[in-house]
């Protein structure tokens, strides 16, 4: 207990869809951050991506050199990104089908 609460990680903020924490370690070591696995999260330690193992496939460790460092943890839903593009392409589709429908009815009522 000792060793593992010598080196706990201060919350600085945090949602629903992230949070910023800091550690100072006295040595390199690997950091459990106990924050269930899923594909959404993506990690930043000092402003750079970084790789990450997973404890009993549940828990991110990270392996943090010697000092201060910041944390930061994203959610994003996976296939968010491609469901966001499908819904602008599909209204852009009926954007197009709404105008061409407009235009060819007036040059209908306009031949009558």
């Amino acid at each position: 207990y000792n060793k593992l609460s010598k080196n706990q990680m201060e919350v600085l903020e945090y949602s629903d869809d992230y949070f910023v924490g800091k550690i100072n370690l006295e040595e390199q070591e690997k950091v459990m951050i106990t924050v269930p696995y899923d594909k959404g999260w993506s990690i930043t330690v000092d402003g750079k991506a970084t790789e990450y193992e997973l404890y009993e496939n549940l828990f991110y460790v990270l392996t943090l050199s010697e000092g201060e460092h910041e944390i930061n943890f994203s959610y994003r839903t996976p296939g968010f990104d491609m469901g966001l593009r499908v819904t602008i392409a599909s209204l852009g589709v009926y954007i197009i089908a709404t105008v061409i429908t407009v235009i060819v009815g007036k040059k209908i009522k306009k031949a009558q």
